[in-house]
């Protein structure tokens, strides 16, 4: 989503669920399409990246 290259992993559900996608252009859409709902999907982003990035500081 936030890379323009292929995903390096894949995943395997355990039991039958949804999923949806948003790819690159998709984000981009969405900002146009509203800007607001675009930011808040950033920051939520960002939290979550900065969240895992301490978790692996600690783990090292």
């Amino acid at each position: 989503m936030l890379d323009t290259k292929p995903a390096a992993a894949t995943i395997t559900a355990l039991t039958p669920c949804s999923a949806a996608c948003l790819s690159h252009g998709g984000i981009h859409e969405l900002f146009k399409i509203d800007p607001k709902l675009f930011s808040l999907f950033m920051m939520n982003l960002a939290r979550d990246l900065a969240r895992r990035l301490r978790r692996m500081d600690e783990l090292l």
